[in-house]
């Protein structure tokens, strides 16, 4: 099982997508800008094979972490099956570095997605 999920995390892309409020924003760290306050939506797209092209079936949910450091996730929202989430209270002046890991039905949990970044200005 925990090969299977540490394969499927490579097979998922987060996309990130922030609520309008007229603040810039950047992410992922290559200057893309546009509308936002201080939540954020953020949406990934969810496996449905394995990396062998096996169907997937032990999948449970996902978790997003998320910190001001990058690699360093001091919070942690566990938001099931779900393939969406929303972060809220989020500071001005602060980069927010986030990424995703999945579990499944065991509690086995994958390595983090790739990581993306927040700037509330």
């Amino acid at each position: 099982m925990w090969v299977k999920l540490v394969t499927i995390v490579s097979m998922f892309t987060v996309v990130l997508f922030v609520s309008s409020c007229g603040q810039a924003v950047s992410t992922n760290g290559d200057g893309t800008s546009g509308s936002g306050s201080s939540s954020l939506m953020l949406s990934w797209n969810a496996p449905t094979t394995n990396t062998d092209g096996t169907p997937l079936t032990d999948l449970a949910g996902y978790k997003l972490y998320y910190g001001t450091k990058p690699g360093q996730y001091d919070q942690v929202l566990t938001v099931g099956s779900f393939t969406t989430a929303e972060i809220d209270g989020l500071y001005p002046g602060t980069t927010y570095y986030l990424a995703v890991t999945a579990y499944d039905i065991f509690g086995n949990e994958s390595d983090f997605s790739n990581e993306i970044n927040y700037t509330v200005l």
